[in-house]
């Protein structure tokens, strides 16, 4: 646009520019006509003389669908110019009633000056009207190809909303000083609300100023000055519903009850009136805790949060005799003034004090105690300010040993405080503010779990350590489909070390003090209101803790595995117990109650970070159980390899000529005893230690590998004769006998060597019948080996161990 062009001139050349689109706009409106008519007549002429369908008789225009578009563009043109050219008639208003308000406002008095406002109000939300029909017709996109248009139609709605900011500065200005006259606010601190709280007499108003003590609106001496304050909150609501249109808006489709109690306060703003009345409270505020004096302490947000209360719990009350003003708008469904003013109390005044002074010293201290001290006094605030919000009443503070021991705070309790304007909402406006806050609580929170983890009694059974607890972990093994997991099932003596085996969670002290943890940083969690806060403090927190602390129990078992003690007397007591905390730990993140159920159920993001850490969890402790596993396997081979040494004893002769030969006692081979004897303390030693979750697991993969070397290296490498078969009967159910402490049906665990032992047992007829069947095909030897009894076992294992029958081999196999 040429420099030298005034906006009438402008508006001047949009007009003959709308006015040649009215003429395109004729002619097409022309030829449209003309072509129906055309096509009408050959219409008429033809019907009579053919069958062809209609639509083959009417010719359209080429592109039918531009020229549509075409049409609507020109007629939103119209409408936009016709829009534009009024709002700027009533901005010019607007800005004239606006004018000539401020000269009454000069001049003193009331009467007029608030007639004038109410005028150039009502003249602001005429040109409001048509700056939203602009709006809406440049949202609507047809205008995309005029940018000139819409830059000008743009240019004009700002003005008039400058208009708006203007009539807000002047109503405000009126508002003060009429309520100063009220002498609002009222007393407080000290003699008034405007004495400093340590007694020094400072005070950011002259002393004379202040004739009158405040003792209700109700009883106010001026009663001209209370009348201009409801006259103009009044037309403040007008102007503030003009403005702020599209909020209003999505307020009253919402339905809430109340702004203060429902989470659609986050998007619907403060009223002005409260944030008029909060003004000089937080004159007195910014006076006291944000220039320098002796209460402006970094060290010390508490005074300035516990000024804040006071201020809120005294002044409030006195707003509810405003609530007229609210009813005057039909806007007390949503609001009233008394819960109002605190809420802009802590999201105008308190909040400013932080957000442009306080956090910038955090931020310049660098000292992450600071930061802890901040939100802690942060959430004592916005819970002492909740029912002044209107929500229910909660336990006055924490303290911040209450904090690290988990006590004195509920999640629930912390997600119903929160809201969009809370002071700990601002620390996410900075990234140098949410990054010194959550870096604070990370290294807290990974001090916590060192401290946890090297305390003195860390790896002592929580139910040692607290009877009581014992009660909570130990469950009915046989209903909870955990089997028969412990050795020894009979009740311990008093003063006897607890089976781990018989709970179904062991946990170690320190279990239970990083559980505390977790739901401490999840209750500091429920505070934050916006979900991308949560998600936030998810990933820089809660999820570095949970990761810090299985990295500290990893770090200690691999120190075990390096130097061969995880199964050794010196290990297996803390090992155990960490494996158990993992699991502990685990279960509480899969299945949460309390408040991380709570937080989990209110927060897909969160419940899904937390299956996430919970999944590292289950594959950490399932790793370190099957390695506690394979060291007891590896133990086990040591001695069962001895006994694999002198498998020529199952070749031994039959009894010949019907006498029997002179045979040992029957009983487990004397070579296989020591491996015996060792797996069960291994076993015994493992049910001490290990919850029946993970000592299930762990005797599970024990048996399955004995079960295996039984088979593999015995029942089908060994020659058996018929006394040899019946020695491995008797060595496999001694092994089966070793796991009889651990389930009441051990033998289901060795099905494949059971089996060969019945295989092997067989009279050489029944043997060779059987192998005949097998030699058959597959499914023939399948229903043999059904009718035989055999059903862990496929044809080929059954050949196998078949082939290993003495009185089977050809007589050139034998050895």
């Amino acid at each position: 646009m040429d420099s030298d062009t005034t906006p009438s001139q402008r508006l001047e050349q949009l007009e003959k520019q709308a006015h040649a689109l009215r003429s395109q706009h004729a002619t097409l409106r022309t030829q449209l006509a003309h072509a129906v008519t055309t096509n009408l007549r050959f219409l008429d002429q033809k019907t009579t003389a053919t069958s062809i369908s209609l639509p083959s008789l009417l010719p359209l225009p080429e592109d039918p669908a531009a020229l549509v578009d075409e049409l609507s563009t020109l007629h939103a043109a119209g409408q936009y110019l016709q829009y534009l050219k009024e709002l700027q008639a009533l901005t010019r208003h607007a800005e004239k009633l606006s004018r000539s308000a401020d000269r009454a406002f000069n001049d003193g008095d009331a009467a007029n000056y608030v007639r004038e406002f109410s005028d150039a109000v009502d003249g602001f939300s005429q040109a409001m009207g048509y700056a939203i029909a602009v709006e809406q017709i440049a949202e609507q996109g047809q205008l995309s190809s005029s940018p000139a248009l819409l830059h000008h139609g743009a240019t004009a709605v700002a003005r008039v909303y400058a208009t708006g900011v203007t009539l807000r500065g002047m109503l405000s200005a009126a508002a003060q000083q009429a309520l100063k006259k009220c002498s609002w606010p009222p007393p407080i601190m000290g003699d008034t609300l405007l004495d400093s709280p340590t007694g020094t007499g400072d005070s950011p108003y002259p002393s004379d100023e202040r004739k009158v003590e405040f003792t209700g609106f109700s009883n106010a001496t001026d009663t001209d000055a209370v009348a201009v304050v409801q006259h103009v909150f009044i037309i403040q609501l007008t102007l503030q519903r003009a403005m702020e249109y599209k909020k209003f808006a999505a307020l009253t489709r919402s339905g809430a009850d109340n702004v203060g109690t429902d989470d659609v306060g986050s998007t619907v703003p403060v009223l002005w009136p409260a944030e008029e009345l909060v003004a000089g409270v937080s004159a007195w505020l910014q006076h006291h805790f944000a220039q320098g004096l002796p209460t402006d302490r970094a060290d010390k947000p508490e005074w300035l949060f516990a000024a804040s209360l006071k201020a809120a719990r005294q002044c409030a009350p006195y707003a509810e005799e405003l609530q007229p003003c609210i009813d005057a708008h039909q806007l007390q469904q949503w609001y009233s003034l008394q819960l109002e003013f605190s809420r802009a109390l802590g999201s105008s005044a308190v909040a400013g004090i932080v957000r442009n002074h306080v956090l910038p010293r955090l931020t310049y201290l660098n000292d992450a105690a600071a930061w802890l001290h901040f939100v802690d006094e942060a959430i004592n605030f916005e819970r002492g300010l909740a029912p002044l919000r209107g929500i229910v009443a909660l336990p006055d503070s924490i303290s911040g040993s209450q904090r690290l021991e988990g006590e004195g705070e509920d999640g629930e309790q912390g997600r119903a405080v929160a809201h969009a304007f809370s002071v700990i909402e601002i620390l996410f406006e900075r990234e140098e503010w949410s990054k010194g806050w959550l870096g604070a609580e990370r290294d807290d929170a990974e001090r916590q779990v060192d401290a946890a983890v090297e305390a003195r009694d860390a790896w002592k059974p929580a139910v040692e350590s607290d009877p009581a607890v014992a009660g909570e972990l130990a469950v009915g093994l046989g209903s909870s489909g955990l089997g028969d997991a412990a050795l020894g099932t009979q009740s311990s003596p008093a003063g006897a070390t607890q089976q781990a085996s018989k709970h179904e969670f062991y946990p170690p002290t320190c279990a239970q003090s990083i559980l505390s943890l977790i739901n401490v940083l999840f209750s500091r969690q429920g505070y934050l209101f916006a979900a991308q806060n949560r998600n936030h403090f998810t990933k820089e927190v809660l999820q570095p803790c949970l990761k810090a602390f299985r990295g500290r129990l990893n770090a200690m078992l691999l120190r075990s595995e390096q130097f061969d003690h995880l199964l050794d007397a010196t290990g297996i007591s803390k090992n155990g117990a960490i494996i158990c905390a993992a699991h502990f730990i685990e279960h509480n993140l899969r299945e949460p109650a309390g408040t991380l159920l709570m937080a989990v159920m209110s927060d897909e993001a969160l419940a899904a970070a937390v299956e996430k850490e919970a999944a590292s969890m289950t594959t950490f402790r399932r790793q370190w159980a099957y390695k506690l596993a394979k060291v007891a396997i590896d133990t086990f081979q040591t001695g069962f390899n001895a006994y694999k040494k002198k498998l020529s004893i199952f070749a031994a002769a039959s009894p010949v000529d019907g006498i029997t030969a002179m045979l040992p006692p029957p009983g487990p081979s004397p070579s296989l005893l020591p491996a015996a004897d060792g797996l069960q303390t291994l076993l015994q030693a493992l049910s001490s230690h290990l919850d029946a979750v993970l000592f299930r697991d762990v005797w599970r993969a024990i048996a399955l590998a004995v079960n295996y070397a039984l088979f593999n290296d015995v029942a089908t490498e060994a020659e058996f004769s018929e006394q040899g078969a019946e020695q491995l009967n008797y060595d496999v159910d001694a092994l089966i006998g070793v796991f009889g402490a651990c389930t009441s049906r051990p033998a289901a665990h060795f099905k494949e060597s059971k089996e060969a032992c019945t295989l092997l047992k067989l009279k050489t007829e029944e043997a060779q019948m059987l192998m005949a069947a097998a030699h058959g095909g597959a499914a023939v030897g399948q229903e043999a080996l059904v009718s035989a009894g055999i059903k862990a076992l496929n044809v080929d294992q059954v050949r196998s161990v078949l082939a290993r029958k003495v009185d089977l081999m050809p007589e050139g196999d034998l050895a």
